[in-house]
C-alpha cells in the first residue's frame, strides 16, 4: 500500500500507520495514555507558541518517513522548527517534513523492541529528539540523533481518585526548565541553545 492509498482509506473508527508498505492497525489509546499525552502536548505548545519557535502536531498526525515502500508513522505529539518547515503551508496529506522532537507515549500492552524499533525509525529519518514517556515507571527518556540517550526519573507521578481504579497521570516541567533543555530549537531560538545544544 501507498501512502496516498492509506490517507483515501474510510474511516472505520481505527488507527493504522503503514510501514514499508504494509498496513499496521493501532489500538485506540486509554485513557490514562491519553491524559498524559495532553498534558505534555500542553506544555510543550504553551512554551513553543510563547516564543514563536515553530509548529506542534498532535496525534494521529502522520508523517512520511520513507518511500518506496512507503512509511507513514504518527506519533502521541510533535514539533516543528519554523527552520525545517522554511515558510511552508501545512498541506492536506501526510508532511514529508520530519519534526525535530517526537514525544511517544508508552502504553501497558507496548512491547519494548516496537518502542525501540519506532524510536529508531524516528531518528534514521531525520528526528533531532524523541521523548519516550513511560507513565508505569515514572520516566522520560529522552534519545538523540547522536545516539546517546538520556532517563529522567519522577518525572511522571500518578494520582489516584478516591475509588482507586482510575489513575490520572501529571508530568512536572518546573518553571519550563525541563523544556528549555529538552525542546530541540535551532540555534538561538530557544534559551537553552546558549550553552550549546538544547538537549
Amino acid at each position: 500500500m501507498t501512502a496516498a492509498r492509506l490517507l483515501e482509506l474510510a474511516d472505520d473508527g481505527n488507527r493504522y500507520e503503514l510501514i514499508r508498505g504494509a498496513l499496521v492497525k493501532m489500538s485506540p489509546a486509554g485513557l490514562l495514555h491519553g491524559m498524559v499525552v495532553d498534558r505534555i502536548g500542553r506544555r510543550i505548545g504553551n512554551h513553543v507558541e510563547r516564543r514563536a519557535l515553530g509548529r506542534c502536531a498532535a496525534a494521529e498526525t502522520g508523517f512520511r518517513l520513507e518511500r518506496d515502500a512507503d512509511t507513514v508513522r504518527a506519533p502521541d505529539y510533535a514539533f516543528i522548527s519554523h527552520r525545517r518547515l522554511a515558510g511552508s503551508e501545512p498541506s492536506a496529506g501526510y508532511s514529508d517534513i520530519v519534526p525535530d522532537l517526537v514525544v511517544e507515549v508508552v502504553s501497558p500492552h507496548d512491547r519494548p523492541a516496537a518502542v525501540d524499533g519506532k524510536s529508531a525509525m524516528w531518528l534514521a529519518a531525520g528526528v533531532r529528539r524523541v521523548w519516550i514517556v513511560d507513565p508505569a515507571a515514572g520516566t522520560v527518556t529522552v534519545r538523540r540523533s547522536d545516539g546517546t540517550a538520556q532517563r529522567y526519573g519522577a518525572a511522571i507521578r500518578r494520582r489516584r481518585h478516591l475509588d482507586r481504579r482510575v489513575g490520572a497521570a501529571r508530568l512536572h516541567l518546573r518553571r519550563g526548565r525541563h523544556l528549555r533543555r529538552l525542546i530541540p530549537a535551532p540555534p538561538g531560538s530557544c534559551p537553552g541553545d546558549r550553552h550549546g545544544d538544547a538537549g
